[in-house]
């Protein structure tokens, strides 16, 4: 979503090919080219190639822009009318750009509560129920810090 400038607008292929490296063996292409990556990095206006499929990924998956500038654009720009299935879909992808975000805040607090958790078990020589406790982490989600302590 928010790749090195150098990166913004393009999308890169990467394919395994046969190479000999002793022995001349040659196999079919469906033999060994079974898996490719394609690298679809989103940027923005102001970038050459921001159009086509990009700007639409940009568009749909973007946490800056808003739902309504985001039918405004699907309508507008790539004639996608909004219909009442369509707008739902839109609204699908606007919510999952946001879950993912959330997503990603909780398991940094997640971590940085272990990380407290550990460091008073370590510095204060406490148990784990003691270290939650002088935390004050809520007695609901002691367990899950107690299971992801024990690996």
């Amino acid at each position: 979503m928010h790749p090195p400038k150098a990166r913004h607008s393009s999308i890169t292929r990467y394919r395994i090919r046969e190479e000999n490296i002793t022995g001349d063996v040659t196999e079919r292409p469906q033999c060994y080219d079974l898996m490719s990556v394609i690298m679809v990095c989103l940027g923005r206006s102001d970038g050459d190639h921001y159009s086509g499929v990009l700007k639409l990924l940009d568009v749909l998956l973007s946490d800056e822009t808003d739902q309504k500038e985001k039918r405004r654009v699907l309508e507008e720009d790539f004639n996608i009318p909004m219909t009442g299935e369509i707008e739902g879909r839109v609204n699908t992808m606007c919510n999952l750009s946001d879950g993912v975000f959330r997503r990603g805040v909780e398991q940094g607090a997640e971590k940085k509560q272990i990380e407290n958790i550990s460091n008073l078990m370590d510095s204060m020589k406490l148990t784990l129920e003691q270290a939650m406790t002088a935390l004050k982490i809520p007695e609901a989600d002691q367990p899950k810090y107690r299971e992801m302590l024990k690996s």
